[in-house]
Parts: C-alpha cells; sequence; structure tokens
C-alpha cells in the first residue's frame, strides 16, 4: 500500500469560511503501473459531521487549477460521529494511469471549516506544497500556498491485484447516562430537558418503570417535555439502549408553583459541560428578571432575564453561584465543567523485531483523553 499525503505532520489547526459548507481537496500525481485508489483518510475537527468524498481522475500529467475534472468516478457519503483521524474505504476503488493526476475533494457539508497543516502551532514546520484547494462551493477555489496550509486529506492506493485490509468496525460501547438530576418544574410553564448519555449511537430512550408527571412525556430521542399540569413528585426509572446493551437512571422530578410562575422558593440544579463546547440550561419560570445575586457564574457562560444560561465555558473546573428570580424564588447553580478533550497521540516509536514461531507481544502506548480506538494495517502473517 502506499500513501499520497501533503500533510505528514498532521492537524495543526482549522482554516475556512463563516458557513458550511467547506470543500477540501489534495491533487496527487500517480506513481506506480498498475495503481488503485482503495481508501481515503480525513481529519474532522467536530463531532457529527457530514461528509462526501469524491474521486476525480484526468489525463493531465501537469498539476492542474482546480481539482474537478470531469464527473466524480467514485462518490461516499457518511457521518462522523466523533472528532479526530478516520479512513474511508471506498465502495468503488479507483484505477489510476502512472504519469496522470488524479484529486480526493472531501466536502464537510454541515461545517465551515476543516482541519488543516499550517505554518504555525503544532505543525509550525510544515512545508507547504502545491495541490491543496479549497472552496466555499466546489466551483470557486483557493490555493492552500496561497494561505500557507495544506489539506489533510490523504489518498491509500495499491498496486496489481491486492485488496486493502478492511478498517476494523470500532466495538460498540454500551450507553452510561450522564444527565444527574431534573430540574423544578411549575404547574403551566413550558418544561424541557434533553437527557444524555455516552456510548455508541444511536442510543434510544424510554421509561422503564415509574409515572412521569402529569403533562409530560419522553421521547425516543431521549427529550423529556411537556407543560406540567399537577404540582407534586415523581419518581420514575429511565432506560437508554443501544446495540451493545441498556443504563438505566432513577429520577424524581419535582413539579410545583402555578401558570402565573410566582411563589418563591429555591432549588438546586446540576449542571455539566466541557471546555469549549456550547452549554444552555434553561430555569424556570421564564417570565420576570432573573439575575445573579451570589457566586460566579463559569466564564464564557451568561444568564439573560428570561433565565437561560448559556455560553461555552472556557475554565475548567467547579463554579457554584446562586440565581435569584423576581418573584424571590432562588436557585443554586452548581457546574461542573470537564476540560477539552485532548487528541490521541502515539508515543511508542518503533517496534521490537519478531522472529518466526515465536510468540510475539507488543504494547503500543498512546495519550489522550475519552475512549480511544487503535486501528492497523499492513501487520506481518500471523
Amino acid at each position: 500500500m502506499k500513501v499520497y499525503d501533503n500533510s505528514p505532520l498532521g492537524w495543526g489547526g482549522t482554516w475556512g469560511y463563516s458557513s458550511s459548507p467547506i470543500y477540501t481537496a489534495n491533487v496527487f500525481k500517480s506513481e506506480r503501473d498498475n495503481e488503485k485508489l482503495t481508501e481515503v483518510g480525513f481529519f474532522t475537527a467536530d463531532n457529527n459531521v457530514t461528509y462526501d468524498i469524491d474521486v476525480y481522475t484526468s489525463t493531465s500529467t501537469s498539476m492542474p487549477s482546480n481539482p474537478i475534472t470531469g464527473s466524480s468516478v467514485s462518490k461516499m457519503s457518511g457521518t462522523m460521529p466523533y472528532a479526530g483521524w478516520h479512513v474511508v474505504t471506498l465502495n468503488t476503488p479507483v484505477a489510476l494511469t502512472k504519469g496522470n493526476y488524479f484529486s480526493v475533494v472531501v466536502t464537510f457539508k454541515n461545517r465551515g471549516k476543516a482541519p488543516v497543516e499550517m505554518k504555525g502551532g503544532a505543525t509550525s514546520n510544515a512545508v507547504i506544497e502545491a495541490g491543496s484547494f479549497f472552496s466555499y462551493n466546489g466551483t470557486n477555489w483557493t490555493a492552500g500556498t496561497v494561505e500557507n496550509i495544506n489539506a489533510t486529506v490523504k489518498a491509500f492506493t495499491v498496486t496489481g491485484s491486492s485488496t486493502p485490509t478492511p478498517t476494523p468496525t470500532p466495538t460498540p460501547t454500551k450507553p452510561t447516562i450522564t444527565t444527574i438530576s431534573p430540574a423544578t418544574g411549575y404547574v403551566g410553564q413550558p418544561y424541557s430537558l434533553q437527557l444524555t448519555a455516552s456510548g455508541t449511537t444511536p442510543i434510544s430512550w424510554s421509561v422503564s418503570s415509574g409515572t412521569l408527571p402529569a403533562g409530560l412525556k419522553l421521547n425516543a430521542s431521549g427529550l423529556l417535555s411537556g407543560t406540567p399540569t399537577v404540582a407534586g413528585k415523581s419518581n420514575f426509572n429511565v432506560t437508554a439502549t443501544n446495540s451493545a446493551g441498556t443504563d438505566t437512571r432513577s429520577y424524581m422530578l419535582t413539579v410545583t408553583g402555578s401558570s402565573s410562575g410566582g411563589g418563591g422558593g429555591s432549588e438546586t440544579v446540576n449542571i455539566t459541560g466541557t471546555v469549549g463546547t456550547s452549554l444552555t440550561q434553561k430555569l424556570t419560570p421564564s417570565t420576570a428578571t432573573w439575575s445573579v445575586s451570589s457566586g460566579s457564574l463559569p466564564s464564557g457562560i451568561s444568564l439573560n432575564k428570561t433565565g437561560t444560561l448559556s455560553g461555552k465555558p472556557t475554565k475548567a473546573g467547579t463554579f457554584s453561584a446562586t440565581l435569584k428570580h423576581s418573584s424571590s424564588k432562588t436557585v443554586t447553580a452548581n457546574f461542573t465543567i470537564n476540560p477539552k478533550p485532548v487528541k490521541p497521540a502515539i508515543k511508542t516509536s518503533s517496534l521490537a523485531a519478531g522472529t518466526v514461531g515465536i510468540s510475539y507481544s507488543q504494547v503500543i502506548s498512546v495519550t489522550g483523553t475519552e475512549t480511544i480506538t487503535l486501528t492497523v494495517t499492513g501487520l506481518p502473517s500471523g
């Protein structure tokens, strides 16, 4: 297998436009006889990025000024649930002609920025090469040499009758419900809470036992919503299910007050977020005026007058603030802000030699946060 690559130092930052989509492309020159393009690699900077892969071939032996020539000869589409590095095996391998140029175009349909190798930051030693292109519409293209960046799109090829080693399918992980406790509801006031869970998607939700407050319902996507009609405390269990298993958590939801939103009182809400990720929490009632009476909100988070906490946290840690409503109701908001995830970095630089017929074992050391999955191609037989 051969790797065609304009960005050996990898992801050094993001570049792009104020709105989606962004087209990112690399143009390469085929170097071998009887060569086939079988796999395409690229980075995504966020979770749930929807992409298109298009491959174009040409009869030109000179570097083109536009990566799109004619019609796409191989197309793939999908959504990457997690940020990071991905390798996609093409449904239709593409035959290449030695000496001719071919291009791989990866379009991020719901993002305006793409990971790039750049002359700065972690990739300050990058060598900017001809062949990278970027576009906001697939027609007007900007060369990477103009912006001092390389596209992080790679092409994997084989020769002869070789076939690529399939990319292993990650082992599914069962869900773990991460929503700790629901906020208090108020009779006559709209209520909405999105339950969350880690684990392999898709995840479906259901009430496995107990009873929701009158007027509320839980849909299969985990949204608990409606307008409470009766005051009181309700106990119920919620189950999250995916292909790997289930997780169940018990909740007690208190409904109080009236449709006017008055009556004062106090409650505590626990809010979890991540540095750099949008956070939104709505307080009830949503009438009159809310303010911070003591303590402090996490940096990057603000409270508007109708009781919505929102923003992107900029600092990890625990924070607490007392929020007051004009009806004399108070809410103690406890925040847990987790650090921004760190992308994986392989630390093992070389492998010990092996001997035919003798057991071999080698640990690959990787740093980073969250669950890390290792994939491999081209291992020795056995």
